[in-house]
């Protein structure tokens, strides 16, 4: 007939518990995949060590394996370099998602710190070719890109990612960009603006204060139209 089912799988590994349940006909595509619990620190077995956190991650597969609709959502909590680096950093908490629906991609993503408002916001949608029988995946390169970031943020709160590249800010980032063009040519138009009391670089050993930057995106190029510090 065709069909595959599978239900009540479930692993673990360190914290971390997986669970894996759907099915598979000529007619219908259905399944759930739940990952919880992961303590980051893990991901030194792929490259990136020193992080500190736990991920949890969700998906689940709906419609036929001609038009599948695919979501998935990942929430990362207490996110913070390890050992001294992170000491005494806030830590941060991100939130992504991602929905296909056969002919569409369409994600978005947010940081924030510890009990605040989203500091960082990002949507970007594009066009998407997806099948499961015949199997078919493409995203064409002249498709049209559409999105938006926005950034109103303490950069306080943001230490813990600047201290990833040995950087201190104590300042506000704005930010209202619309994302536009092609996947092969993206563009992005609007404003951003730095304010900053006192910026450091241990590696440079760069330290200015006062720093003040506007810039304007159109047409995919940044004109910075005010900057001193």
């Amino acid at each position: 007939s065709g069909a595959y089912r599978l239900d009540g799988l479930a692993l673990a590994f360190d914290k971390a518990r997986i669970t894996a349940s759907g099915g598979f006909s000529p007619n219908e595509a259905s399944g759930k995949v739940s990952v919880d619990n992961v303590p980051l620190p893990l991901l030194a077995l792929f490259g990136l060590a020193g992080i500190d956190g736990t991920a949890s991650l969700t998906a689940s597969l709906s419609g036929s394996p001609a038009r599948p609709q695919l979501t998935a959502e990942a929430n990362l909590s207490g996110v913070r370099l390890a050992a001294e680096k992170g000491e005494g950093l806030p830590s941060l908490a991100v939130r992504a998602q991602a929905a296909v629906n056969g002919t569409r991609l369409d994600v978005s993503a947010a940081v924030s710190s510890k009990g605040k408002a989203e500091a960082v916001t990002v949507t970007a949608g594009a066009p998407l070719r997806l099948s499961l029988a015949p199997f078919a995946f493409d995203m064409p390169s002249n498709g049209a890109l559409s999105g938006q970031v926005r950034a109103d943020a303490d950069l306080a709160d943001l230490a813990t990612v600047l201290a990833r590249v040995n950087t201190r800010l104590a300042g506000r980032l704005t930010a209202d960009l619309a994302l536009g063009g092609t996947l092969a040519a993206p563009t992005a138009s609007g404003a951003l603006a730095l304010a900053a009391s006192r910026l450091e670089n241990a590696d440079a050993g760069l330290v200015l204060t006062n720093v003040t930057l506007a810039a304007q995106a159109a047409g995919g190029v940044l004109t910075i139209t005010k900057a001193s510090g």
